[in-house]
């Protein structure tokens, strides 16, 4: 493969450009100087990537342009056969200031770590298994003044770079050089789309959750729920992993726990397109990389009120004058204004969010750090009912055992417990369900460095999750007393939901992960990954007004597995990822020989497989310039809740055909994981000192997805999963980057998509055939499909020797979204077909806006601050009528029995309104 490149490349480049060197001073090495051409086909040094031979660490020093035809022909050759990382990789070239020779023997350490490495007899060096985050790296050489690079970005599975020039000296100096590494506008090593946020950067935005942070990436969308959705896949289809160790619900689907937003050291955010150690995922992974301890004491407390500004939906009679249908005989309203404090005891009675952190050396055990964060939030919302009520703690643990050896251990428990609004109970709240959600993580880590360019992580983790839905005072049994609406069949005055679950998971991961850099070009990795689950289901439900009422009760211990291989070559014209994974699950459960056949025989679901190819790759077009491509397999396996719905039906020695109620749904585990293959092309530009833009189009092919269809077969007639379901997404990402200059940063991301498919979530074939739709035998625009999507992150920040003093060290920071409307299937008249999903709501648009001050006195800094989301008070719509396709207005009037403004004006119809909080915190 690397002579292969390389003879294409050396074919098609008939111009060099000489090499050139600019004097400068020590801290030249963070300050560009012009490179020419790539010295790949030339005998002297040809092993050396080019990324050495450039003097600033943000820049590649890359071949002429005409080497992009080599790139296209490679692709067309490449395709006609055709423990995730929590550490990086910083590699560099050390020369003599004065001379420009360079200087082997020189040593170049990550401070604070164990990293390091000692520059060859050229002057090059690599430093494998950096822990990410901002560090510092610093060079060193006998009668020479030492250099520290400060600020050096580390970002998992890619590579920094940090080249120095030192300054001679006639003594021994003590006084080191320090110089500023700019965070790069341009990855030459970025294979596919990436996105890093830090967390720093994230603890200054207006947001609660890190989900917040995801939103305004380029790709990704919310639906209607608020759900989130990358490059037009479902929702549910990312992987988020928490210091590279999986942390997903694995019978429901989605992120399985909380995160206090103080532990994050960075958001690494992979859209699209991922190499091969990253799996069960079809749109993208999200890995969030917690923080150590410092080699200091540190730490934070703060405190955020809750929603200062009364909120319109929660008072009486909030539409105008005796609005409220349900009136007692004296004409007062029935609705009550519900408050979290006198509804439960809280541990601390007061309303908001107390959250904080400290780490640092454990006193008399040298070589181990410690950190902690927690949080605790108490919040009313803004409907007319509802609450939040979040409690998580976190610990973290890590020894450094020897040089190169570090064992960690981090603890985590969260416990949520929350209520949502459901209009039709407005007027009885004590029977709409109440929801709680608890965690615990246990994760223990090895990670070994044998050799300067080996290193080795192991990883082992007990994640259990427990769900619990529930009315307090109702059973889970067949007992209960059934809900009763009123006159108009609008609200329900008496009786309680029937939904009452209680599910549980325990999942037992083992991970393990070989990293060698095995020449200067090629960095191979291989992994794998075992996992072991523990599934308990009690749920008691209705799925629909006609359908039967139905009793969940199981236990399964699926089992899961996964090996890669993946090479990353480096090449100082192109980096290229390439990477195989083998994916293994096994349902542990039984089902008819044929789905559609109650009478088949019964067998074991036999154990599935699949094979997943991955293609990266980068090429330097110019200094400033990088394009890439990426294409790959992806798949990931339904939730284990779909797979075991109604599983009785289908298990020996259980089975009874004909106790199958009519329009029974009935889980299948002999279905297939559900496939994607996408492609993408991109260009990273640098625009000038400050500016870049980066630019993706995208293709996906997704099929097999999970579907429910419709059987009959007499006597028979049900409902049964299947990979039935089939999309398509195609667009365009667009990212505008800033790096702080003249005291303004921020980016500007925004995505055309069109995403059509076959139907739009696994069940909505089942909900089809309740309401009477036909079965869907074409594509349609996805209800979640927002063809314009536009997120902007723009902070203000004023230093703090900044001479204004009454703005001196504060900032503003302003986070905005805005998208085209969801689709909707309008209705024009009685017996009118009119094609699904063919109108549009109107457009969505949030303004969030957050200012903080700070004040130093002594060892301890204080700060303010004040949000306002939702800053023009915008009114987004969620849902629509489908005769006007207006959140508020039915357009029915004078048709039948008249819905009253109190019902159809559902406050659930649109977003948030705004709303105000302020909070202090202390740090030191």
């Amino acid at each position: 493969m690397e002579d292969l490149i390389r003879r294409i490349h050396c074919m098609l480049q008939s111009q060099r450009l000489p090499r050139q060197r600019t004097r400068s001073d020590p801290a030249a090495a963070l300050s560009w100087t012009p490179t020419g051409s790539s010295v790949a086909c030339q005998r002297a040094d040809p092993d050396v990537p080019a990324a050495w031979r450039s003097t600033r660490p943000d820049r590649l020093a890359t071949p002429h342009a005409r080497a992009l035809p080599a790139i296209v022909i490679l692709l067309f050759l490449l395709l006609s056969y055709s423990h995730a990382a929590t550490t990086g990789k910083v590699i560099g070239l050390v020369t003599d200031a004065d001379t420009g020779e360079p200087l082997p023997g020189a040593n170049i350490i990550v401070v604070g770590t164990t990293s390091g490495a000692m520059a060859n007899p050229s002057g090059h060096y690599i430093i494998t298994n950096v822990p990410v985050g901002e560090r510092s790296v610093r060079a060193e050489m006998i009668g020479y003044r030492p250099v520290v690079a400060e600020g050096l970005l580390i970002v998992p599975d890619r590579t920094a770079i940090a080249n120095f020039e030192l300054e001679q000296t006639a003594i021994e100096l003590d006084i080191e050089i320090t110089v500023v590494a700019e965070r790069p506008l341009v990855r030459p090593d970025a294979t596919s789309k990436l996105a890093v946020v830090t967390g720093d950067e994230i603890s200054e935005m207006p947001v609660k959750e890190f989900s917040e942070v995801l939103a305004l990436q380029g790709g990704f969308t919310t639906d209607s729920s608020e759900e989130i959705h990358v490059r037009g896949g479902r929702t549910g289809e990312i992987a988020y992993m928490i210091d590279g160790m999986y942390v997903e619900d694995p019978l429901y689907g989605g992120f399985g726990s909380q995160l206090n937003s103080d532990a994050i050291e960075e958001l690494v955010v992979m859209s699209g397109t991922f190499n091969a150690e990253y799996g069960d995922a079809l749109s993208g992974v999200v890995n969030v990389i917690t923080k150590d301890g410092g080699s200091r004491f540190s730490g934070r407390v703060e405190y955020t009120s809750p929603i200062l500004n009364d909120s319109p939906y929660r008072k009486k009679d909030w539409l105008g004058s005796s609005s409220d249908v349900h009136r007692d005989s004296g004409g007062r309203s029935l609705y009550s204004v519900p408050d979290l404090e006198d509804d439960h005891d809280l541990l601390v009675p007061l309303l908001g969010e107390f959250s904080g952190f400290i780490g640092g050396p454990v006193p008399g055990v040298k070589r181990l750090r410690y950190f902690a964060a927690s949080r605790y939030y108490n919040e009313n919302g803004y409907l007319p009912f509802g609450y939040e009520m979040e409690r998580d703690l976190q610990g973290k643990l890590t020894y450094l055992v020897a040089p190169g050896v570090k064992f960690g251990a981090s603890l985590q428990r969260t416990n949520k417990r929350y209520k949502t609004y459901s209009h039709a109970w407005k007027y009885r709240q004590e029977g709409a369900p109440e929801r709680r959600r608890t965690s615990n993580r246990l994760t223990l880590t090895w990670n070994q460095a044998p050799t300067a360019r080996m290193f080795y992580s192991l990883g082992l983790s007990r994640f259990k999750q427990e769900q619990r839905v529930w009315v307090p005072g109702q059973g889970a049994g067949e007992e209960y007393t059934a809900p009763k609406t009123d006159n108009n069949s609008e609200f329900y005055i008496d009786g309680y939901s029937l939904l009452d679950r209680h599910a549980a998971s325990l999942t037992y991961t083992f991970k393990g992960d070989l990293t060698w850099q095995a020449t200067d070009h090629h960095e191979i990795k291989t992994g794998i990954e075992l996992k072991r689950h523990d599934l308990s289901q009690n749920e008691r439900t209705r799925l629909g007004a006609l359908a039967p009422v139905e009793f969940q009760e199981y236990d399964r211990e699926p089992l899961e597995g996964a090996v890669y291989l993946q090479d990353k070559m480096e090449f100082n014209y192109a980096v290229l990822n390439a990477g195989l994974r083998f994916d293994y699950v096994d349902a542990a459960d039984e089902m008819w020989d044929d789905e559609e056949d109650p009478d088949s025989p019964i067998e074991s679901v036999p154990a599935r497989f699949q094979l997943s190819p991955r293609l990266g790759l980068a090429h330097p077009v110019t200094e400033r310039t990088v394009l890439h491509f990426a294409y790959g397999h992806f798949f990931q396996n339904p939730t284990y809740d779909d797979l075991y719905y109604n599983h009785l039906y289908h298990t020996a020695p259980y089975s009874n055909p004909d106790s199958i109620p009519e329009l029974a749904l009935v889980g299948n585990p002999s279905v297939k994981a559900q496939k994607t293959v996408a492609y993408e092309v991109g260009l990273q530009h640098q625009l000038t000192a400050d500016w870049a833009v980066d630019v993706t189009a995208f293709y996906k092919d997704i099929t097999d997805l999970l579907a429910t269809e419709e059987v009959r077969r007499f006597p028979y007639h049900y409902i049964v999963y299947t990979n039935l379901d089939y999309a398509n997404s195609k667009g365009i990402d667009l990212s505008l980057r800033k790096r702080l200059t003249h005291y303004v940063l921020g980016s500007l991301n925004y995505t055309y998509s069109v995403s059509k498919g076959s139907r739009s979530f696994p069940r909505q074939g089942f909900f089809d055939v309740y309401s009477g739709q036909e079965e869907r035998h074409r594509e349609y625009f996805l209800d979640f499909d927002r063809t314009h999507d536009i997120g902007l992150n723009l902070e203000v920040r004023f230093p703090e020797r900044f001479f204004l003093r009454p703005l001196a060290s504060s900032g503003v920071v302003l986070l905005a979204d805005f998208a085209s409307g969801l689709p909707y299937t309008p209705y024009v008249s009685p017996g009118m077909e009119v094609e699904v999903n063919s109108a549009r709501m109107d457009w969505t648009g949030t303004v969030d806006l957050r200012g903080y001050k700070r004040w130093r006195f002594g060892p301890l800094t204080y700060s303010v601050f004040g949000q306002v989301d939702n800053l023009f008070d915008r009114r987004n719509p969620l849902f629509v009528y489908s005769r006007t396709g207006k959140p508020w207005d039915s357009g029915s009037v004078g048709e039948g029995v008249e819905k009253t403004p109190d019902f159809l004006k559902n406050p659930a119809h649109v977003g948030a309104p705004r709303t105000v909080r302020a909070g202090l915190s202390v740090a030191w």
